[in-house]
């Protein structure tokens, strides 16, 4: 395939960090007495002063399950990379982007001046990579199991009473977010796009997108790997699509639509999270050839996308990075 997706590739790439995680608690827990004795002693320090220490770091809450945060070197805020929304956030307006050449010529070791900073390859698919502070060697971040291994590596242990002396970014935020138990979010295949009656409207097939022993086991069972070991944990999700069936959706006038990968590589626009209008999808969608093979009575997959559906209208439609 063309094109990477940074949204859903961030989204998924943490919540497999959060199941690693949870997977290797024990381990945690036996390397916490370890990371104990290397704990900054700073709980006569300021606040100020402390998150000022530890800017650019990525903290472990050791006294809990090993939570991962990030201070951000601007700010001086921590912000949480547990949950996937959490960390999708933080590395879509926290990450600083960088050409293939800028990023080739630093030959593994960034320059000082990113110290900390989390690196995306825009030219690249958006991997994205943490430049370690204290040897300025860039991490990749790809796999679950580098994500775990840069957190346990490069990671601090604080104690709780010490973290919350670092200013929260969500502890700014004024106004409580309403979540609409009534949106549901679906993965599927864009079908096609077009406008009837003064309406407009998606076709799409919904599939499953699956991580971890999930996506293990479905492979397995689809024959796609002959055993557990065989199969490839795949970073965007293991697509799975076992219903033929296609759904028509109207999408709401005031529906966002952002893209990232296919059809925003029509658009010159690939990785950039572009936001267009219906009118601008409907036309590149019915320019597009699908980019899976695919057998009757299954229909031909223009691109892969998130909707988010209330009251049976799409008000949301995403179109991640896919590998």
């Amino acid at each position: 395939m063309r094109a990477f997706n940074r949204g859903k590739f961030i989204f998924l790439f943490f919540n497999n960090i959060t199941n690693s995680i949870k997977k290797n608690l024990k381990t945690i827990l036996v390397l916490s007495t370890l990371i104990f004795s290397l704990l900054i002693n700073v709980s006569n320090s300021s606040a100020a002063s402390l998150a000022s220490t530890l800017k650019s770091k990525i903290l472990l809450q050791v006294e809990q399950n090993g939570e991962a945060w990030y201070v951000n070197p601007s700010n001086e805020k921590r912000y949480f990379l547990g949950r996937p929304a959490d960390a999708f956030n933080v590395m879509r307006e926290l990450g600083l982007g960088i050409s293939n050449k800028d990023f080739d010529s630093f030959n593994g070791y960034a320059p000082s001046r990113l110290s900390g900073k989390i690196l995306l390859k825009v030219e690249d698919g958006g991997k994205a990579y943490y430049v370690n502070t204290n040897d300025l060697k860039m991490h990749y971040l790809g796999r679950p199991s580098d994500a775990f291994r840069v957190m346990r590596e490069s990671g601090l242990g604080i104690t709780d009473a010490n973290l919350e002396l670092i200013t929260s970014f969500d502890s700014e935020t004024t106004e409580t977010p309403v979540v609409d138990k009534n949106v549901t979010s679906q993965p599927a295949y864009l079908i096609t796009a077009y406008s009837k009656n003064g309406k407009n409207y998606i076709d799409v097939d919904y599939i499953e997108s699956l991580h971890g022993e999930a996506s293990i086991k479905a492979q397995v069972e689809d024959g796609k790997c002959a055993s557990t070991k065989d199969c490839y944990d795949y970073p965007n999700g293991y697509k799975r699509n076992q219903n033929p069936k296609i759904r028509t959706f109207e999408v709401s006038r005031s529906a966002s639509i952002n893209v990232s990968g296919n059809i925003a590589f029509e658009l010159n626009a690939l990785g950039q999270n572009l936001s267009i209008s219906f009118e601008k999808l409907e036309s590149v969608v019915s320019k597009l050839k699908s980019y899976l093979p695919y057998n009757p009575p299954f229909k031909e997959p223009r691109a892969f996308i998130i909707i988010d559906v209330k009251d049976n209208i799409v008000t949301k439609i995403v179109e991640p990075y896919q590998e």
